[in-house]
């Protein structure tokens, strides 16, 4: 079994989801809204972060995908090379 989490850093809500793979099937374990805060965009990711990694990881290894959906409400720039 395989865990992963993907974090969104959108304009409104900084979005979390924690998956669990099995035989290439994907459940859901866990999610985390918070407010995205423009004066800090660590602070809503590490919460996100926080709940759904560090509390979770049982001393097992988790994937993290981050991401920014943004879209003029912020002004950063998400670079990166995705599968």
């Amino acid at each position: 079994m395989k865990k992963l989490v993907s974090i969104d850093i959108g304009s409104t809500y900084t979005k979390g989801i924690l998956l669990q793979l099995d035989q290439g099937r994907a459940s859901i374990l866990q999610k985390k809204n918070v407010p995205t805060s423009i004066a800090d965009l660590g602070q809503g990711f590490f919460e996100v972060y926080h709940t759904l990694v560090e509390e979770k990881s049982e001393n097992s290894e988790i994937e993290v995908y981050f991401s920014s959906s943004a879209k003029g409400g912020l002004s950063i720039a998400a670079i990166g090379i995705v599968p």
